[in-house]
């Protein structure tokens, strides 16, 4: 019954188990590993962006919203200003977290072989990509620009892996 461990393996001449369980279930290409990395980096140059915006803020900007109010017609102190940009802020950033979770759960998804999740990632990705664009031929500067455009390379890479023929040929056996 309960044989003592002898060092070898008990699989000595034949194939160990499929890691998969059943056997049925083809190993993921590494191009969706490289999908669900830059799916993550491109998370965290979201959120590294949102709180980018807070750190940077400058008093020149603030100045230049006021004036901006003050043509509409609405007097409003550098102190309002700021705790406006305060409030919003962190309702930006609590956004910024809730769509990264879901980005990083349809990631999931998708590395966990569910087409529809990779179809929905390829579409947001490609929105998120246009929507960053912007941001890195805009006026911003220095590291702001600098995470923006890590920012779109990861996007671009998502794009890529998710849609490269070997990751498309594994959903497709997938599905069949």
């Amino acid at each position: 019954m309960n044989e003592p461990f002898d060092g070898r393996s008990q699989y000595y001449g034949m194939m160990p188990p499929d890691p998969w369980g059943d056997g049925l279930k083809p190993r993921p290409p590494e191009s969706l590993a490289w999908a669900w990395w830059a799916g993550i980096a491109s998370a965290v140059c979201g959120l590294l962006g949102v709180v980018l915006a807070r750190v940077f803020i400058s008093d020149q900007e603030l100045g230049q919203l006021r004036s901006a109010f003050a043509q509409q017609g609405q007097r409003m102190t550098l102190a309002q200003l700021r705790d406006t940009f305060e409030s919003v802020w962190i309702v930006a950033l609590v956004i910024a977290v809730l769509l990264s979770a879901m980005w990083l759960t349809f990631l999931y998804f998708a590395y966990q072989g569910r087409n529809w999740a990779r179809i929905t990632v390829t579409v947001l990705a490609a929105i998120w990509l246009v929507l960053s664009i912007p941001s890195v031929t805009g006026g911003v500067s220095g590291v702001t620009m600098l995470v923006s455009l890590v920012q779109v390379v990861a996007l671009v890479g998502v794009l890529v892996a998710l849609n490269r023929r070997t990751t498309r040929d594994y959903f497709r056996q997938l599905r069949s």
